[in-house]
């Protein structure tokens, strides 16, 4: 009877112990529950907001009339692919270039070699083909210098003689107009003038030059004869009937 008491008692705290054990684990359990309610309620909300912006970005790609995600995922793939095709397609390009290049470079050393070889055994005076190109050039800018300062000489002297005429008429026509102010201004001051003399004054201009010069020598005459001491023509003393005398001399 002692003996089964101690084991009563030991039974009876085993129990007590394994039922504290395991209302800790049930409350472990509640809470471990607990999270788990929480983080599938998180979850919902996320499935729920995920939903929500697929409607929304639906909705968008609706009225924005574009294509959806996932065309664009496979366009931006196959754009991708394209880009990989075309990168390697210029890899391969870059290294047939480089080929090319170190080809050409060791025929164009063979070809320095074969002219470095044909220059050796030509052995050409260039200085001399380059001085007789050059006197060539010279010789011709000279003849081409010299036709044109011919052409410059003949320009001038026909410039040279247009000027002499130009002056010696000017010269003419201004002694002419001088002499015929003053014949008008003579026969006015004494009223031996009438319209048809003018006419004939001016119709017969350059005959009136040369009885200008005959004046001149009548009045030189006069003063060899008279000692006068005016060596000028006497216009006061002259008329039209004097001049047209002249003038008929002059015709005769």
């Amino acid at each position: 009877m002692n003996n089964y008491q101690p084991e009563m008692s030991l039974t009876f705290q085993q129990i007590l112990c394994d039922t504290k054990k395991l209302v800790g684990r049930l409350s472990e359990y509640e809470n471990t529950a607990d999270n788990l309610t929480t983080e599938f309620q998180s979850v919902c909300d996320q499935i729920d907001s995920m939903r929500q912006y697929q409607e929304e970005v639906d909705i968008l790609n609706a009225v924005a009339k574009q294509p959806p995600r996932e065309q664009l995922i496979a366009d931006i793939q196959q754009d991708t692919r394209h880009l990989r095709e075309i990168q390697a397609e210029n890899r391969e390009l870059r290294n047939a270039l480089e080929d090319h290049q170190n080809a050409l470079e060791l025929i164009m050393s063979k070809y320095r070699q074969q002219t470095a070889a044909l220059m050796k055994n030509c052995k050409t005076d260039l200085s001399s083909l380059h001085n007789a190109r050059y006197a060539n050039i010279i010789s011709s800018q000279a003849e081409k210098i010299n036709e044109m300062a011919a052409i410059m000489r003949v320009a001038a002297s026909m410039d040279e003689e247009n000027e002499l005429k130009y002056k010696e008429n000017y010269t003419k026509l201004k002694a002419e107009n001088d002499v015929l102010r003053e014949l008008l201004k003579i026969s006015k001051q004494y009223g031996s003038i009438n319209s048809e003399s003018i006419k004939d004054i001016i119709t017969d201009a350059p005959k009136v030059m040369k009885v200008a010069a005959l004046l001149d020598e009548d009045n030189e005459l006069k003063y060899k004869d008279n000692n006068s001491e005016n060596k000028d023509i006497d216009y006061d003393k002259c008329d039209i009937s004097t001049i047209k005398r002249k003038s008929r001399i002059l015709d005769n």
